[in-house]
């Protein structure tokens, strides 16, 4: 499948979905996985965020 458009369009949808398990679970850091359009920790309510380009484990 092939996706045209911008990620941005896609975090909205994601969002609610992040926040319910991080209430839900009392999660207190959220590691951001995505950059540019779907970065999604400015629209979640949590207390500690993590950004990073590259996770090495």
């Amino acid at each position: 499948m092939k996706y045209v458009g911008s990620k941005a369009r896609i975090a909205k949808d994601i969002v609610p979905i992040i926040q319910k398990c991080i209430d839900d679970n009392g999660i207190e850091l959220y590691v951001e996985p995505f950059v540019g359009g779907a970065i999604l920790s400015p629209r979640l309510s949590v207390n500690l965020v993590l950004h990073t380009t590259r996770i090495v484990i």
